[in-house]
């Protein structure tokens, strides 16, 4: 079962390279300090139901550890252009409610 954590942190993005650092309550609560994400696809989601502040979500997962990080709508435009420059293939999905923090299909 992948471990699945929520907090603070920042985004960091190269070419071909995609990491969340946790910050340091979110990193001492969870055992870790960071994840890279595996693979070249990114899943984005935008709940049409949540409040806009902090409706656009995406799944950093390593195989192992998976962070889900929030953005507001205003910034969707821009994450999907920096990965996508990044070399990454994005996948946006819009929704309801879903941004992409829980996949009952792995447990989690």
């Amino acid at each position: 079962m992948t471990q699945r954590v929520a907090g603070g942190g920042r985004l960091w993005v190269a070419p071909n390279w995609l990491v969340c650092e946790l910050d340091r309550f979110t990193g001492r609560i969870s055992g870790f300090v960071a994840v890279q994400h595996k693979g070249s696809i990114v899943d984005v989601y935008r709940a049409r139901a949540i409040p806009f502040w902090f409706n656009v979500g995406a799944r950093i997962d390593d195989g192992k550890r998976a962070v889900q990080i929030c953005t507001w709508s205003l910034g969707r435009r821009r994450l999907i252009r920096t990965l996508t420059e990044a070399g990454f293939t994005v996948h946006l999905y819009r929704t309801w409610l879903f941004r992409g923090s829980y996949f009952p299909e792995h447990g989690w």
